[in-house]
């Protein structure tokens, strides 16, 4: 094997190998857009993958440019690989890889400069990913020497179903992020407009409860029900003019301390 095969075979492997890198960081990406990974549990590094998968993407793509211009058989210049239409070999396939290329920086340019760019931004320019695969698809398949193979084939269909799939799975689950209310919970200041509102219907802060089972209990039992109802309804009485703070409650009247009541 010569120098000139040794670069031909570089520039097939490492095309293809880009192709499947950058078609398995577009699946994760969708896959964790819609939170088809994240209801099972996988741990959050997933994300950190999917960046890293597209850092490989743009190494094999550079490698798959070096091996082009290494290449003594069909003769690529740096402006036949950066301008579109320029190759005069097959320029409209050419075309599409320089797209896809473009595509390919300024995803991933964006994703390292995430932190400092707006939101809409970074995920305007994000979404360009399914372009990118569009555009690196035609492009190996109207350039690749191996495009006849039915192992390529078959990965690209694979991969183009898979893609698809996803992206109909996000259009009709809305992204997978819907909003679900919140119920607000029930405050001390809550409590004690409905204990207020309890003993303006029923006479008393405790409210007219009957007696479970219809049994009347003795007078010993009775009496012993009284003092209790009394107490209570002396404890419960002062909250009318009480202030409740978290974990604490202060007469402002009485010019007493703040006590520890265990809310």
């Amino acid at each position: 094997m010569n120098t000139a095969q040794l670069a031909w075979f570089t520039a097939r492997s490492s095309g293809i190998v880009a192709w499947v890198l950058a078609t398995s960081s577009v699946l994760l990406g969708l896959a964790l857009s819609t939170r088809l990974v994240r209801r099972k549990g996988v741990p959050v590094w997933l994300n950190s993958l999917h960046r890293y998968l597209g850092t490989l993407t743009l190494v094999f793509t550079a490698v798959h440019l070096g091996a082009l211009v290494a290449d003594n058989w069909v003769h690529f210049g740096v402006a036949d690989l950066l301008v579109p239409m320029a190759s005069t070999w097959r320029p409209g396939a050419v075309a599409w890889g320089i797209v896809a290329l473009y595509l390919l920086v300024a995803v991933q340019v964006t994703s390292w400069c995430k932190r400092w760019l707006p939101r809409r931004l970074w995920h305007a320019v994000h979404l360009t990913s399914i372009p990118l695969f569009v555009a690196g698809t035609v492009h190996g398949a109207q350039a690749g020497a191996d495009w006849s193979h039915p192992a390529v084939q078959w990965g690209a269909l694979v991969g183009s179903a898979g893609i698809l799939f996803l992206l109909l799975f996000r259009t009709m689950s809305g992204s997978g992020r819907r909003r679900r209310g919140r119920k607000p919970g029930v405050g001390v200041g809550d409590r004690v407009a409905g204990l207020r509102s309890r003993r303006a219907d029923g006479g008393n802060a405790l409210g007219n409860q009957g007696l479970d089972g219809g049994v009347e209990p003795a007078v010993g039992e009775r009496g012993g029900q009284r003092r209790e109802h009394e107490d209570a309804v002396r404890l419960l009485v002062p909250l009318d003019d009480a202030e409740f703070l978290p974990g604490r409650l202060r007469d402002p009247g009485s010019g007493l301390e703040t006590v520890n009541v265990g809310l």
